[in-house]
């Protein structure tokens, strides 16, 4: 009885398993389409081939506006991130529906190694076969490859390979090293190392004294002769024995190890200029670990078109034979047609002035100076020009340009109309290059005014920024970082104090700013880089010589300044600052109302 139940239960199992099998399964052309819809991929790397459609349905394939014979998409090697525009119909006997889907070829392993090769060919084509500076790389801006540069010879810092200044040339390797996805290529790209003593190099000054004497003054000159050594093309001329004279020049940067100096040629000469003057001045620039600073500011100036702005290039000196190191050979300020260019050599008091605010006057003694200098809000103002040991001088001329200016400062206190006193423009353009490198003197020494006969009071030449751009350590690190007002401050220059008080001289710097900040301010950063390169022989045996750079806290270094143990760092330290402190200024000054 058993088995007989087993049997028939048996039996009916089979009897509903075939009648499941036996069923018609349908499925309508729209889940037909959602099949074949998620069956093409939405990227692809290699050739593909689309879906055929199931029994009972067919498909036609139109890609990008062709109908598909093969149904197969050939991967393109010619193509990155190419597109394809698929059209589609799926159909039945009785319906029909149709669909679209774009689709993205995407970067193979192939493909990558072909992109690689070419990118390396395009560096390869813009790295010098001998490099004599630090050598910028090219920028590979590419979405699908990450490179990486490294040399067996050398650093690269910040993109550049860095010169590493050896004695003899040497064989170098730059290896770039792409990455895709984790597949990695290298290749190296061969380059020779210039020897230092290979490299370009500056003008350079020889200077003999008389009898060897050494220059230990800037109270008396001592006489010697000038030659000038021009290597390769240039538009000027060299000089042959020159006679001259020369003493020592500056205040604080007199009692520096590497001195600066005044050379009065007994003869005009066209020294490194396109005009011959007697007097020319030697800028060592010590402080300044990396010799830029009066040459940007200079520079700046020039751009600005501010009405004298003094020369700037770099030589090299040697001194009875000895080398003293880089300098930066630009012009005594001082009156004449091609400097400060205002009336002098008469008695009226209707004349040309040259003037300096110089609160250094303090640290010599008033009562000691010899100079010629008046009192106004307790700053002592120098009076350069008339020269009051000169034939044509009178009392009355001190009387008169005193008595100017106070009758400037006392307007601008009161917020009156200062316009038949002053010509703003220039004050505007010498507080823009001074605020630019937050120059520490700005409100301390070294800061000129000028007028000629029936003239308004004038500002400039710009002078004296080897102590600036973060350099000065005896400031307080809040106020010497690269943000923040200098110039205007009440404890600094009075002058501008007071005009910042004024909408409309606010509003005439905005104009101002945003008229030079493209071809004349924002280019001090690619200036830094390019000056820096074309010095390089020179910087180089200067700081062999002068062997300061993260070492010397004696002279006004800042700690942030001291801790930087490298030439390219104090160089990047500069480009930063200057970068901070112009995007800082834009923002504050475009922000006047």
């Amino acid at each position: 009885m058993r088995k007989i139940l087993l049997v028939s239960v048996l039996f009916v199992l089979i009897l509903i398993i075939a009648g499941c099998n036996n069923k018609n399964v349908t499925i309508s052309v729209d889940e037909e389409m959602s099949r074949i819809k998620h069956l093409i991929p939405f990227e692809y790397n290699a050739d593909i081939v689309l879906p055929a459609a199931s029994k009972g349905f067919s498909v036609v394939y139109i890609v990008d506006g062709t109908i598909s014979e093969d149904n197969i998409i050939e991967y393109d090697l010619s193509t990155i991130n190419k597109e394809v525009f698929i059209e589609f119909t799926v159909s039945s006997k009785d319906s029909a529906v149709d669909s679209n889907i774009l689709i993205s070829q995407t970067i193979s392993n192939q493909q990558y190694d072909i992109l690689f090769e070419e990118l390396v060919s395009d560096i390869s084509s813009q790295i010098p076969s001998y490099i004599s500076s630090n050598t910028s790389l090219p920028l590979v801006n590419n979405e699908f490859i990450h490179v990486d540069f490294n040399t067996d010879c050398t650093e690269i810092v910040r993109n550049r390979i860095v010169y590493s200044a050896p004695s003899e040339t040497l064989q170098c390797n730059l290896n770039v090293i792409g990455n895709f996805k984790n597949h990695y290529v290298e290749e190296k790209i061969p380059f020779k190392m210039t020897a230092i003593d290979d490299l370009p190099k500056i003008p350079t000054i020889y200077i003999t004294t008389e009898d060897n004497a050494e220059i230990v003054t800037k109270e008396y000159y001592i006489p010697g002769s000038v030659t000038l050594v021009i290597e390769g093309e240039s538009e000027y001329s060299e000089i042959l024995d020159a006679e001259m004279k020369i003493k020592l020049r500056g205040n604080s940067t007199l009692n520096m190890p590497k001195k600066p100096y005044k050379i009065k040629f007994s003869d005009e000469q066209a020294l490194l200029s396109d005009y011959a003057e007697k007097k020319w001045v030697l800028l060592a620039n010590h402080v300044d670990q990396t010799l830029l600073r009066d040459y940007l500011a200079f520079s700046m100036s020039s751009k600005i078109d501010i009405g004298f702005s003094p020369s700037f290039t770099f030589v090299d000196v040697f001194i009875n034979g000895v080398y003293q190191g880089n300098y930066l050979l630009t012009d005594q300020v001082e009156v004449s047609v091609n400097r400060v260019n205002i009336e002098e050599k008469v008695s009226d008091v209707n004349t040309g002035y040259l003037v300096e605010y110089d609160i250094g006057l303090y640290r010599e003694g008033l009562e000691n100076t010899d100079e010629n200098f008046f009192l106004i809000d307790e700053i002592p103002f120098v009076i350069k020009s008339p020269d009051f040991e000169d034939d044509h001088y009178v009392e009355e001329q001190k009387e008169y340009i005193e008595d100017y200016f106070n009758i400037v400062l006392d307007t601008l206190k009161n917020k009156e109309d200062y316009s038949s006193l002053i010509d703003e423009s220039t004050f505007i353009d010498w507080f823009i290059v001074n605020e630019v490198f937050k120059n520490v003197d700005s409100g301390y020494s070294s800061v000129y005014f000028h007028k000629d006969k029936d003239g308004l009071l004038k500002m400039g030449p710009v002078w004296d920024f080897d102590i600036s751009s973060g350099v000065p350590g005896y400031v307080s690190e809040d106020l010497r970082g690269p943000v923040g007002w200098w110039t205007p401050r009440e404890d600094k220059n009075i002058f501008f104090y007071y005009l910042m008080q004024y909408p409309s001289f606010q509003e005439n710097l905005k104009a101002r700013w945003n008229e030079v900040y493209e071809d004349s301010i924002i280019v001090v950063l690619d200036e830094i880089i390019s000056v820096s390169d074309e010095i390089t022989q020179s910087r180089y045996n200067n700081f062999e010589l002068w062997d300061i750079i993260g070492k010397e806290e004696d002279w006004y270094t800042s700690p942030e300044v001291y801790a930087l143990k490298t030439y390219d760092e104090q160089l990047w330290f500069l480009y930063d600052y200057l970068k901070i402190r112009i995007e800082w200024l834009n923002t504050e000054i475009n922000n006047f109302s």
